[in-house]
């Protein structure tokens, strides 16, 4: 597991994609996870606990005042490979 992870304030994230699966656990805040297969946005609130598979195009939406998630990884990895984020362009599958 990962030390808590914060996002800051900002109008919305852009669309991207993980190379591996993402466990997170909402600690704090209140925000949106945006699939851009299906169009469906997905409210999440602190004692959220999400789960986006691999290679899945999101975005996260809107974060009004900062959060905390705690981040669960599926194999070891560093936290910069883990939380990199690749544009929506670059998936290949």
């Amino acid at each position: 597991m990962l030390p808590p992870y914060t996002f800051q304030p900002l109008g919305k994230y852009d669309e991207h994609w993980h190379a591996d699966e993402v466990h997170a656990y909402i600690m704090e805040g209140e925000t949106d996870f945006f699939d851009a297969k299906s169009g469906n946005r997905t409210q999440v609130k602190a004692g959220d606990k999400i789960l986006i598979p691999a290679k899945v195009v999101l975005a996260e939406g809107a974060v009004k005042e900062r959060v905390v998630y705690i981040l669960a990884l599926p194999k070891p990895l560093p936290r910069e490979e883990f939380l990199a984020m690749h544009e929506s362009t670059e998936l290949s599958v």
